[in-house]
């Protein structure tokens, strides 16, 4: 049972048949690909978080959620009253001190727009399917839209990543909370987009997936290895230089020089004294003659055969079989096949594209050969301030903008135009809320959790990752809190109902100036 929202993939079933001794045995795989979309889990008692008027004081003048009179039960304006106003909503002791009646308004009540903005980046993507910092973000943006529909309030949402930004409208219709829900679980499904590089690992984990899933396909019978693919052809190597020696040595042959030197060499050898000897002498001519022609095709049969030697036959083998699978699959004619088989960069497209269809990449690593971080995604900063300001300028009341996004690993540069958009939102006097992650195989404090911990290596590598995580948490907090934001942070298996009370302390909250 699937305990995270994202996309359950079914390839198809495995039927196995044998005899009670064993001595028959025969495997299918009957392929029946499907996928089935998982959706995040439905809202109940934490969703009704209908809060009541936590003050009763008037909002300073600017800072009205909803500036039009109407049924509310936040206090807007006071004044004279009019024939045909409800006594209920006449303020007695502003009469009393004013010697005439004087009547209270009240706010409209209509629902304030939120907006979730979701980070989708590579970052997020990181970890086992299911139990990566995006599908918890994904499943807390799922419950807290559905606790901010319940309270009958317009919830919108904002995917986003480092180069674009998917938005759906705020509304409040079922049909938008399923589409909501469906857009969660396909985020939640996303995988770090890098592409394997490690040739022998690609073509290992691409054969044994394919006599998984494609057993039919590789087998012998249907995907044989041709005996002339091993013959490794001379003049397709850097070695083919060597062919000019012979030929040269053959055309110095027919200068003078080089005759009468030939001569005298098999003069040398032979050396004639009668006619009789003239039949050795040509003999031993045509054999030295000869010689470099011969040397020339021992040489190139040594250098073909060396393709039916391992490791090389086994790698070629393998390739011929992934290749035929490839072309089977896509379609392609008899020069695709070739084309796998002699370019490694085509060849290394199509193994990771076929893993990643089938959810079967290796975990990337987190360090490139410079040993910076490979998925700092530092270009979705602008992206998400494009965003916020986007929504800042269609605005049309104070509204309420939740951000699940992972900015920690930004420096103060990087993260210098989500300030300047926090601080855009909050100077039209929007609520802005940041929810940062925390990684799952990172404790929130080590030495609370295990204080009478031995002083081992292990210790120490875990305490240096949590300083140097912990540093730049409150880093990015700090910055964050002084540009206006609120700050909390999630785990895997987070309290939803406490992050749902921020939430309404922050929507609740009044700005003095």
């Amino acid at each position: 049972m699937p305990t995270a929202p994202g996309v359950a993939l079914f390839e198809g079933i495995e039927i196995r048949v044998a005899d009670l001794t064993g001595f028959f045995y025969k495997r299918w795989f009957l392929r029946v690909p499907t996928e089935a979309l998982v959706l995040p889990m439905l809202v109940g008692e934490e969703g009704n978080q209908r809060t009541t008027k936590r003050i009763n004081t008037l909002p300073p003048p600017g800072m009205h959620r909803l500036r039009r009179p109407g049924g509310g039960s936040e206090l807007l304006d006071l004044r004279e009253y009019r024939p045909g106003d409800p006594p209920k909503t006449i303020a007695w002791k502003a009469s009393a001190r004013r010697d005439m009646l004087i009547t209270k308004e009240f706010e409209n009540d209509v629902p304030v727009r939120c907006t979730l903005f979701l980070d989708t980046s590579n970052a997020m993507r990181l970890g086992e399917p299911g139990d990566t910092p995006l599908a918890y973000a994904s499943g807390l943006s799922a419950t807290l839209a559905q606790a901010i529909a319940s309270n009958r309030d317009i919830v919108g949402v904002c995917l986003f990543d480092e180069q674009n930004t998917q938005r759906m409208k705020p509304a409040r219709t079922r049909i938008h909370t399923m589409q909501m829900l469906r857009t969660f679980a396909e985020s939640a499904a996303l995988q770090p987009e890098f592409t394997l590089t490690d040739q022998p690992l690609l073509q290992r984990l691409s054969l044994s997936l394919a006599h998984e899933l494609y057993p039919e396909l590789v087998a012998k019978p249907v995907n044989s290895r041709p005996f002339g693919l091993f013959w490794i052809p001379l003049l397709d190597s850097r070695a083919k230089w060597l062919l000019l020696i012979p030929m040269a040595f053959v055309y110095s042959l027919f200068t003078s020089t080089g005759l009468n030197t030939f001569i005298q060499i098999i003069n040398d050898i032979v050396r004639p004294q009668s006619p009789e000897d003239l039949v050795p002498f040509i003999i031993v001519g045509l054999i030295v003659l000869s010689m470099p022609l011969v040397l020339t095709g021992l040489f190139w049969l040594i250098f073909g055969l060396r393709g039916f030697l391992p490791p090389r036959s086994r790698i070629l083998a393998e390739r011929k079989r992934l290749a035929a699978l490839f072309c089977g699959l896509d379609g392609d004619n008899p020069s695709g096949l070739e084309r796998y088989i002699h370019d490694d960069e085509f060849f290394n497209a199509r193994a990771n594209r076929f893993l990643a269809d089938h959810r079967s990449l290796p975990p990337p690593a987190l360090l490139d050969d410079d040993g910076n971080y490979r998925f700092l995604g530092a270009s979705k900063a602008e992206v998400l301030c494009d965003a916020i300001l986007r929504s800042v300028g269609t605005a049309k009341d104070n509204e309420l903008y939740v951000i699940l996004a992972d900015l920690v690993e930004l420096n103060a540069e990087q993260l210098e135009p989500v300030l300047k958009a926090v601080r855009a939102a909050r100077g039209r006097h929007h609520q802005v809320m940041i929810l940062l992650p925390w990684p799952v195989d990172l404790p929130d404090n080590p030495d609370e959790e295990k204080p009478d911990r031995d002083l081992t290596i292990k210790r120490l590598i875990e305490d240096n990752l949590y300083n140097s995580y912990r540093g730049k948490f409150d880093r990015t907090r700090t910055a964050l809190i002084r540009s206006g934001a609120s700050v909390l942070k999630f785990y895997k298996g987070d309290a939803v109902r406490l992050i749902l009370q921020r939430i309404e302390q922050v929507r609740h909250a009044r700005i003095r100036r």
